[in-house]
């Protein structure tokens, strides 16, 4: 996600990433970094491959290999991986983050589960605002997007993110409703290019 100057390489910009969004999936790596898992694994990253859902209405799994520098998150359901790496994605869509420097924050608490009414990360943008983040992996019934949306509506922002278009729109009319300055944009973690 960072640019690659002549002091750290893209390895290097890859370990910075996880420590604030702690996993990502291969493709993620293969299309931010242009790394393959035999480089992951040559520098020593941690791959974990998964059987996931990708979305609720999904009849199949898919296998997901799952990256990261930290083996606790070995321990971590599938669920809790996929909304990481949706997190993750959201904040390379957005263009934000420490590794980029500047005066803004982000910090990922993604791996909760049970949908509980914190978002999933926080962006401190340049200036102080405050930025609910929310990674929405189609699992969420209206009345719970509702009841998260009021209650991120108390940030001078929010935004949602969705593995798929059709989820996107569904989310920008429900999510708006409530907050009207809401943002909605694809986050497919699962993307491979």
């Amino acid at each position: 996600m960072g640019l690659v100057t002549d002091d750290l390489d893209k390895l290097d910009f890859l370990a910075l990433d996880l420590g604030v969004d702690h996993v990502i999936t291969a493709w993620q790596a293969r299309r931010w970094y242009r790394l393959s898992q035999a480089d992951l694994l040559q520098r020593g990253f941690i791959l974990e491959k998964r059987g996931v859902k990708p979305t609720k209405g999904a009849r199949s799994l898919r296998t997901v290999t799952f990256v990261m520098l930290d083996e606790r998150f070995r321990e971590h359901s599938d669920v809790s991986l996929l909304h990481l790496a949706g997190t993750a994605e959201m904040r390379y869509a957005l263009g934000v983050g420490v590794v980029f420097g500047g005066e803004q924050e982000w910090s990922s608490s993604a791996w909760r589960e049970a949908a509980t009414l914190v978002p999933d990360a926080l962006w401190e943008e340049p200036g102080g605002s405050r930025v609910a983040i929310e990674f929405d992996s189609t699992h969420y019934d209206n009345e719970r997007v509702a009841e998260k949306a009021a209650r991120f509506a108390s940030f001078e922002r929010q935004v949602w993110g969705a593995p798929t278009e059709l989820r996107v729109e569904a989310l920008r009319e429900r999510v708006r409703a409530v907050d009207p300055r809401a943002q909605v944009i694809l986050a497919n973690p699962l993307a491979k290019w």
